[in-house]
Formats: structure tokens, C-alpha cells, sequence
């Protein structure tokens, strides 16, 4: 008896130091821990779980979803795993197995808010954007704390074009974490959809400030400024963009096309002229490049007039 109690001594202080490392992001520590539990007990559910979830967090959905199949076979009713086999399903490709494996988590614990996150991502993976709505405002009214119901309720309220619902949401998630670069980035797309777009690229600068070598949300701004007729900005932006990446073809079409709006016109070209090099079947840019020497003909027969005026003046 006294053997057994010290066994399920010994291995509560495992668990619980393979989730203080795993809760302060030290994985390779956590699962030492884990993996010393399963040495002695194999088909430890918990161990399993947590050591699922590690792989998931490491970009091994596939072998998530193997340890966690593990320890839903020791233990059925174990809405925790089930949540967590739903997202990694979700990430392996497989968003219907996900769905199936959330609603099983909220039968067994309808209160598990974290369950009805990955139903509504896994809903939305299916393109059913209103049950994906529903079940991450359930998710939301059981933890109003949850940066993760947040943002995916307002991505999905974005792909509804229900675009002030989505700002609404986006500023309490803005709320719960104002240094979080995509809910900046996602906000501001949504307020240039709404045309406050002062308000869009202020947010884009706040999220190029706090990350300056990112060429997403380089791009951002620079799409919000282009929006709010800001050509130079656009252009200053999309620069900052292409020294990082400069295999954007849509950034190239961009930059000409802002550099059109300057009157630049054989710069334009030669950054059409780039995006076509990265992507030959480049509608726009295509579009853009004629465009611009259009311009530059027609401004060449405007200045040949000019000149045929001056010297009829003359």
C-alpha cells in the first residue's frame, strides 16, 4: 500500500513539474518529465495528453494526434484530450475529425470554453461560418478572458463582411492584449472595409513599430495607405516590405502602381515589369505596366502639344 502511495506521489510531482516547464514555454524540460512518467506507465493518460500536446506545439500534428488517441483509449471520457485532439486534427488537415472530436469534448464538459474554440475553428475550416460564430460566442461568454475566442470570432465575422461586429470584437481582443501585432494588422483591415481609414492606418504604424522586420504587416501599411490615397507613404512602405521580401510579386504591382499615382510612369513600369519576372500570369501587373505607358504616351503627346502651342505663340 505504502509502495502505491509513494508510485502516485511520485508521479503527481512529475506532472506537475512537466506543467510548470510546458506552462512557461521550456518544452524540451516538460517532456523530460513526461517521458519519465512513461517509461514507468506507458499508458499513463495524462502523460500521453500533455506529450500530444507538446508535439502539436512543435509542428507535429500527426504524432499528436497518435499520443492523444493513446490516451483517449486508457480514458474515454476525457474532454481535455478530446479538445486537444481536435485542434490537432485540425492543424494535420483534418477539420471534420476536429469538429467530431470537439463536440464529443463539450458533451462530456459543456463548460470547457477551450472545446468550443476549436468547434468554431474547425467550423469555420468547413466554411459553416455561422456555427463556427455561435460556438466561439459560447466560447466567449464561458471565459471573457480568451484572447483566442477573440480573434477567431472576429475573423469570423470578417468572412461574413460583418464588419463593425468584427470591429467591436477586435477592439475588446485589442483590450485583452494591445501588443499583439495581428489583432492590429486584422483591426486595421477591418476599419479600411469600413473606410475609417485614418483609424486603419494608425493602427498598421502601431503594428510596424512593434514589428519592424515583418513584411506582413509591412505590408499592412502599406495596403492602408494606398486605401487612404496616400500614394508616397504606400510606396515608402512597400520599399520596406520588398528589402525584406523581395519575391512579392503583389507588392512589386503595388509599388507600381503607387508610383504610377506619382506620375513616376518608367518606374512604374519596371517594377510591373519585376512582379511579371516572379509570376508571368500576373493579371495586374500586366494591366499595370500598359496602364503606366499609356500614361507615358499620352504624357509625351501632351508635352509635344504643349511645345506646338508655344511655338504657334511664338
Amino acid at each position: 500500500m505504502a509502495s502505491l502511495q509513494n508510485s502516485g506521489q511520485v508521479l503527481l510531482q512529475d506532472l506537475h513539474a512537466g506543467l510548470a516547464h510546458h506552462r512557461a514555454g521550456r518544452l524540451d524540460a516538460a517532456e523530460a518529465h513526461y517521458r519519465k512518467i512513461l517509461k514507468r506507465l506507458p499508458d499513463q493518460p495524462d502523460a500521453l495528453n500533455l506529450s500530444g500536446v507538446i508535439a502539436q506545439e512543435r509542428g507535429r500534428p500527426v504524432r499528436a494526434v497518435q499520443l492523444i488517441l493513446h490516451a483517449l483509449r486508457i480514458r474515454p471520457a476525457f474532454p481535455e484530450a478530446l479538445t486537444n485532439l481536435a485542434r490537432a486534427q485540425r492543424a494535420a488537415g483534418d477539420a471534420a475529425a476536429a469538429m467530431v472530436s470537439a463536440r464529443k469534448a463539450i458533451e462530456l464538459a459543456p463548460c470547457l470554453a477551450e472545446a468550443y474554440v476549436q468547434l468554431g475553428r474547425s467550423l469555420f475550416d468547413l466554411e459553416d461560418y455561422a456555427g463556427a460564430a455561435e460556438a466561439l460566442r459560447s466560447a466567449i461568454k464561458l471565459a471573457p478572458g480568451s484572447l483566442e475566442a477573440h480573434v477567431n470570432l472576429a475573423a469570423v465575422l470578417t468572412r461574413l463582411k460583418e464588419f463593425p461586429a468584427a470591429a467591436e470584437v477586435y477592439q475588446a481582443a485589442h483590450r485583452l492584449d494591445p501588443a499583439r501585432v495581428e489583432t492590429l494588422t486584422d483591426f486595421g483591415e477591418v476599419l479600411t472595409h469600413m473606410e475609417r481609414h485614418d483609424d486603419a492606418v494608425r493602427l498598421h504604424r502601431r503594428a510596424a513599430a512593434l514589428a519592424p522586420q515583418d513584411p506582413r504587416t509591412l505590408a499592412g501599411l502599406a495596403a492602408a495607405l494606398k486605401q487612404a490615397q496616400d500614394a508616397a507613404g504606400s510606396a515608402e512602405a512597400c520599399r520596406r516590405v520588398l528589402a525584406l521580401a523581395p519575391d512579392r510579386p503583389d507588392i512589386w504591382v503595388m509599388l507600381g502602381n503607387n508610383l504610377s499615382a506619382l506620375g513616376r510612369f518608367p518606374e512604374a513600369i519596371e517594377c510591373h515589369k519585376r512582379a511579371l519576372a516572379l509570376e508571368p500570369d500576373h493579371a495586374d501587373a500586366s494591366r499595370g505596366m500598359v496602364a503606366a505607358g499609356e500614361r507615358i504616351e499620352n504624357q509625351q503627346e501632351l508635352e509635344r502639344l504643349r511645345g506646338a502651342v508655344e511655338d504657334d505663340s511664338l
